[in-house]
């Protein structure tokens, strides 16, 4: 019988010593390779509130979402390597439309976070992604949606028509080794446009139906 999952949303401001240092030492478990503790600590309270994924009283992961008018802004995301794949991040995805935004974003260098995006939202007729390997046009209100979370998070190398974020990351990869995901199309997509060892990263935004 598969252990019990349970998400629960708090604010930055519940966040007690004990909870912040576990959720710190998620993350080099999460990507294998550590980052710098300012920098993980940014992402868990720069949002406006977190998810925690637990089994029994074990965390296993977090996101950290701002909020940004119609906007929910993924801007952390780390989930313990062998609890991966099992249902975090899809119940994340579910109780965000259930909040009814217009638009899902985040940054990434991982195709795996991109399908998974893809896969519950395009594949199931509740909105689209972009940019999807078939898609050359972005649409302006898509364009305009990147221009803002560009300007708010201060992306200075970015490319709007292609919604790639170019050197974000001053460690080049962020992880230890890019994740692959089931999609031959689309790993190859992040191979041919990103320079991840430069630190590039693509912009997803999720426009929803």
């Amino acid at each position: 019988m598969a252990d019990e999952f349970e998400l629960r949303r708090i604010s930055p401001s519940e966040i007690y010593p004990e909870l912040e240092e576990k959720l710190i030492a998620i993350q080099p478990d999460a990507f294998g390779k550590a980052h710098s503790r300012e920098e993980v600590k940014n992402h868990i309270y720069c949002g406006d509130y977190l998810y925690l994924g637990y089994i029994r009283s074990e965390i296993i992961g977090w996101a950290s979402i701002k909020e940004m008018g119609d906007i929910a802004h993924i801007h952390g995301i780390a989930v313990k390597r062998e609890h991966q794949h099992k249902g975090f991040s899809t119940k994340m995805i579910e109780n965000l439309l259930a909040c009814n935004y217009r638009y899902f974003t985040l940054d990434t260098q991982s195709p795996v976070v991109y399908y998974l995006f893809y896969k519950n939202i395009s594949k199931k007729c509740r909105g689209e992604i972009y940019q999807y390997p078939q898609c050359e046009i972005i649409p302006e209100d898509v364009k305009k949606i990147a221009a803002t979370i560009a300007e708010e998070f201060g992306y200075k190398n970015f490319e709007a028509n292609r919604l790639i974020i170019r050197r974000l990351f001053e460690e080049g990869v962020i992880y230890d080794e890019i994740p692959k995901c089931e999609s031959d199309e689309i790993n190859k997509y992040f191979k041919d446009n990103l320079e991840c060892e430069k630190g590039d990263a693509f912009l997803i935004v999720c426009k929803i139906y």
